[in-house]
């Protein structure tokens, strides 16, 4: 089992050696790991460096995340939502994944407003509160709602058959969830699942939707 001591000696293993002098490297940062609370038999923290804050899951101890699964994509429902993780391997650690939530980390004045940031995501994260569907899944929704009414006042069989349709999720779906930017992510705008690659809020504000 991979622990927070581990990820930490790790990380600041790789910042000593690969990444002094970097240009990405917030120097007011330093290697932390924090959460990696139970989810089902695996674990979810969240790894802050001085040039990245990831979420992170860590396998049970079971299972065989092994080198051939490295940038293979997996999903995790959490009370907040569906979200897209990438499978990683590091010689010493292992096998693990990564939602990313800011990269670089120049927004983050100090330590303290950066493990702020990740304290209030972990608690977003267990909230079902943030809920909200994906716009695929609000389009289906909308789509049903309006089936049914129509059902309700006496529409025929065939609109029936329609709802069912409807009420499917396609392939595409699943293999790909819709996309969010970490701006969206920390204002609560729309839905998480979805892949944090754009701009976010000041490292102090309090996340909605994650």
């Amino acid at each position: 089992m991979i622990t927070p001591v581990a990820i930490e000696q790790r990380y600041e293993q790789i910042l000593h050696q690969n990444m002094e002098g970097v240009a990405v490297v917030n120097q007011h940062l330093q290697v932390r790991a924090l959460g990696f609370n139970a989810l089902n038999d695996e674990q979810l923290g969240i790894l802050i460096t001085p040039w990245f804050m990831n979420m992170m899951l860590l396998p049970a101890d079971d299972s065989h995340w092994d080198e051939s699964l490295a940038g293979t994509k997996t999903l995790r429902q959490l009370p907040s939502g569906l979200y897209e993780f990438i499978h990683g391997w590091d010689a010493e650690l292992g096998g693990y994944a990564i939602c990313g939530l800011f990269s670089p980390m120049f927004e983050f004045s100090d330590q303290a407003a950066a493990e702020k940031t990740a304290e209030e995501v972990l608690l977003a994260l267990f909230d079902s509160q943030n809920y909200a569907p994906t716009d695929r899944q609000q389009a289906v929704q909308d789509q049903q709602n309006q089936v049914s009414s129509q059902l309700a006042k006496g529409s025929s069989a065939q609109q029936g058959s329609r709802a069912d349709d409807v009420a499917k999720p396609t392939q595409q779906e699943v293999e790909h969830p819709a996309k969010l930017s970490r701006r969206q992510f920390f204002t609560g705008a729309v839905n998480p699942v979805r892949n944090r690659s754009g701009s976010a809020k000041s490292g102090t504000s309090k996340p909605g939707l994650v």
